[in-house]
C-alpha cells in the first residue's frame, strides 16, 4: 500500500469542490459571479479549481510516466484512471437520469439523435452537453454536465507528455522548453479587445495554452526536484503582486506561476495539514464528474428556491460527494487494480522518483 505523506488528495478534492461552489452561482440563478471572481478578479473560483487539477495532474502524471516501465503501462494507467468512471457516468446520465427527467415521450427520447450522440462523451474527446428534453426549463438551460469541457484538454496533456517523453534529451529540459513556449504564447495573446479563449493563435486556443501551462509547470517541478523546490512564501508574494498589478498578460502569467508554486508548496511541504484517511481513496474525479448533474437535478426541482443559495450549495455538496464515493469504491478503485497483461513498447529503464506518491 502506498503511504500518503502529502496533501495531493485533499487538494484535488478541494479543487473539485471549488468548481461546484463556483457553478452554484449560475445554476441557482444568482445575478452575480462567485466572490473570488468579484473581489480578486484574476479568475473564478472554478477556474482556480481547474488550475489546481491541471497543476497537480502535471506533477503526478509525469511521476507516473517516470515510474512506468513501458509506454503501454503508462497509457493503461491513464485509461483505467479516466475511462471506467467516465463511461459509467455517461451511461447513468443518458440511460437513467435522461429517461426519468426528459420532457420527451420515452420512445422519442430513445431514438432522439442527441440521446445517441451524448454517448460520444464517453470518448473524453467529443463532449456533448445536451440530453434531449432534460433541464430545458432550468436557469442554466440545455447543459447536462458543463464540467466536462476541460476533459479533452486533460487528455491532450497526457498525449503531449507521452510524445515529449519519447523524444531524445532529458525530460526536465523538454518539459521546461514546453513551459517556456506556452508562457511566451500566453504573453502575446491579446487581452483587449477581449479575445475568446477559443480563439486559435499559433495553432492553439487559449484554454490549451493556459491549462497546458499549469500542467507543464507541475511537470517541471517534478522533473527538477529536489533542485527546484516550491516555496509557499514565494507563491504568496507573487500572487499578491499579480493581484495588485493592472490586468495584463504579464500579471496573469505571474498569477499562474505564483498559484502553481503556492499550491505545490502546500501539497509537498505542509505536513501539518490534516490528511484524508488512506482507506478513503481519491474522490476528486468522481466529484468532478457528478457535481454539475447533481446541481442541475436540484435546480430542476427548484431546491435553490426552497433552500436558498447556501442550502442549495450544501445539499449539492453532500449528494455529489456521495456519488463520488460510490464512483470510487464501485468503479474507480476496482478499475485501478486491473493490470494490462501484455508487454508494450519499452521505455528506457523506469526512473526512480523520490517524491511522495498519490493516486495516479
Amino acid at each position: 500500500m502506498i503511504k500518503h505523506d502529502n496533501n495531493f488528495d485533499v487538494l484535488r478534492l478541494f479543487a473539485a469542490w471549488l468548481v461546484l461552489f463556483s457553478h452554484s452561482y449560475p445554476l441557482s440563478g444568482q445575478p452575480f459571479a462567485d466572490p473570488f471572481s468579484r473581489y480578486v478578479g484574476l479568475d473564478t473560483a472554478g477556474g482556480v479549481g481547474v488550475a489546481i487539477f491541471f497543476l497537480l495532474s502535471g506533477y503526478l502524471v509525469t511521476q507516473s510516466w517516470q515510474r512506468s516501465s513501458s509506454v503501454t503501462s503508462f497509457v493503461w494507467k491513464r485509461v483505467r484512471r479516466i475511462y471506467p468512471a467516465l463511461v459509467v457516468c455517461v451511461l447513468i446520465s443518458v440511460l437513467l437520469v435522461g429517461p426519468i427527467l426528459s420532457t420527451l415521450a420515452p420512445a422519442v427520447y430513445a431514438t432522439h439523435p442527441q440521446s445517441i450522440s451524448y454517448l460520444l462523451t464517453a470518448t473524453g474527446w467529443d463532449i456533448q452537453y445536451v440530453v434531449p428534453g432534460v433541464f430545458w426549463d432550468n436557469t442554466y438551460r440545455h447543459t447536462f454536465n458543463g464540467s466536462l469541457w476541460s476533459l479533452p484538454y486533460e487528455l491532450a496533456c497526457y498525449v503531449a507528455l507521452l510524445v515529449v517523453g519519447l523524444l531524445p534529451l532529458a525530460l526536465r529540459w523538454k518539459v521546461s522548453a514546453v513551459a517556456v513556449t506556452l508562457a511566451c504564447m500566453l504573453l502575446v495573446r491579446p487581452l483587449s479587445p477581449p479575445a475568446s479563449p477559443l480563439e486559435v493563435m499559433f495553432g492553439l486556443d487559449g484554454y490549451t495554452v493556459k491549462l497546458g501551462l499549469f500542467f507543464a509547470v507541475g511537470s517541471m517541478y517534478l522533473c527538477w526536484s529536489p533542485r527546484l523546490k516550491p516555496l509557499w512564501w514565494v507563491g504568496a508574494i507573487g500572487a499578491l503582486v499579480a493581484w495588485a498589478l493592472p490586468d495584463s498578460a504579464l500579471s496573469r502569467l505571474l498569477w499562474m506561476l505564483s498559484l502553481s508554486t503556492l499550491v505545490l508548496a502546500i501539497a509537498l511541504g505542509m505536513s501539518w495539514l490534516p490528511k484524508l484517511p488512506a482507506a478513503m481513496g481519491d474522490w476528486s474525479y468522481g466529484l468532478y464528474l457528478y457535481a454539475f448533474p447533481v446541481q442541475q437535478i436540484l435546480a430542476h426541482y427548484r431546491v435553490d428556491k426552497l433552500l436558498g443559495f447556501a442550502g442549495f450549495t450544501a445539499l449539492s455538496t453532500l449528494l455529489a460527494v456521495c456519488c463520488a464515493a460510490l464512483s470510487w469504491f464501485i468503479v474507480e478503485r476496482p478499475a485501478s487494480q486491473i493490470n494490462w497483461p501484455f508487454k508494450g513498447l519499452q521505455k528506457t529503464t523506469a526512473t526512480p522518483v523520490s517524491a511522495p506518491a498519490a493516486h495516479e
